[in-house]
């Protein structure tokens, strides 16, 4: 297991690597949540997360189970939009 800290939209991001053989488990948690009252619902950077996470998937050229579901669908001729 891999864990890095990075700067993310309201702090620190922590992004953790498990890597299995030809697997590879990945996630991204913030460090610090931000409420604004009267609101008890945190405000986050998931999208933030979520496009870090894609570009390091991309670059690295990792293929997601959702990915490869639809690259065989569309080979299939059953998706596409995609």
């Amino acid at each position: 297991a891999m864990q890095a800290e990075i700067d993310g939209g309201f702090g620190r991001d922590v992004l953790e690597f498990l890597v299995k053989g030809e697997v590879v488990a990945y996630s991204c948690m913030a460090t610090k949540l931000t409420y604004v009252y009267p609101f008890t619902t945190a405000l986050g950077d998931s999208k933030g997360q979520e496009e870090r996470m894609t570009k390091i998937v991309e670059q690295l050229g990792w293929l997601s189970p959702r990915e490869a579901l639809y690259k065989d669908l569309r080979l299939m001729g059953r998706y596409r939009n995609i």
